[in-house]
């Protein structure tokens, strides 16, 4: 379905998609970006059902889990762990900030039994980015639902890349890292732009 991107969910999720291959890490796994500072993934789920959006994530999982499996046939060594990004900028200016944050903790926190059960070693580490002081908020929410062997996992940065690149780059190599994390020059910063959106009501139905 995706493939094909006929289907009205499909073209609103690729409308309104906040996720993003950026390329390979240094071991050979795939790396994603989310957009969560401008995302609007309750909205995409409210127009066409949670199951869309859980599907859309799964294949992201799918694809990095087979990579993980890849190279251990291949070098008989595990690899512990994908990279993934969470960027909480919000280059759009989309509107309703701490609203959405607030919003996707339930959302999320379903798709979490399905993450934990089916695939706990995914993650080696999550790149948290450019988290201005209203994301204390979310966080402070969501923390204490967090596993701990997960919270290990997560790293969490403010809005300057040189507090980040160092340790992302002996992880991910720069073509792999979107231009906007490699930089706070602002004409970088507006690459971010194009991603996620507020997805009206009725969207689905346009």
């Amino acid at each position: 379905e995706w493939l094909e991107g006929t289907s009205a969910r499909v073209k609103l999720l690729r409308q309104y998609d906040f996720v993003k291959y950026c390329g390979m890490d240094r071991r050979g796994c795939p790396v994603y970006l989310h957009l969560m500072g401008q995302a609007d993934p309750v909205g995409i789920a409210r127009e066409t059902g949670q199951e869309a959006v859980l599907l859309h994530l799964l294949r992201q999982f799918e694809e990095q889990t087979a990579a993980l499996r890849a190279r251990f046939l291949e070098t008989g060594r595990l690899v512990p762990g994908c990279v993934d990004l969470y960027d909480i900028g919000n280059y759009a200016g989309t509107p309703g900030f701490l609203k959405r944050g607030l919003g996707m903790i339930p959302l999320y926190t379903g798709f979490a039994r399905v993450f934990d059960r089916v695939y706990p070693e995914r993650v080696g580490v999550a790149f948290i980015l450019r988290a201005p002081r209203l994301f204390d908020v979310v966080w402070r929410t969501i923390y204490p639902a967090i596993p701990e062997a997960t919270r290990r996992k997560c790293r969490l940065f403010g809005p300057r890349s040189a507090a980040w690149l160092e340790e992302l780059g002996s992880l991910v190599p720069p073509e792999s890292i979107p231009s906007w994390l490699r930089t706070d020059d602002a004409a970088a910063l507006g690459d971010g732009r194009s991603l996620g959106g507020l997805v009206p009501h009725g969207a689905a139905c346009g």
